[in-house]
């Protein structure tokens, strides 16, 4: 993550967040930085975005996905 070359760091989730990214296939990794300074997975989803599109990304708690979350996105 680290060599990310798209990244939100303390996102305020009081606030939203806009950023724009070029149309491209992405891997969306959502990670929570533990009491430790470890960084724990939440979840990991592939990404198309296609030209002049606004997306709206949801995470919400999902125990049937593999990291106990889901991410959804939104046109």
């Amino acid at each position: 993550m680290e060599t990310a070359k798209f990244k939100v760091t303390k996102w305020d989730f009081t606030k939203n967040l806009k950023i724009w990214l070029p149309k491209d296939n992405y891997t969306v990794t959502v990670v929570k930085k533990g009491d430790n300074d470890t960084l724990n997975l939440l979840h990991r989803q592939a990404l198309t975005l296609k030209d002049n599109l606004d997306y709206t990304l949801v995470l919400t708690p999902d125990e049937s996905q593999t990291w106990g979350y889901r991410l959804m996105a939104f046109q």
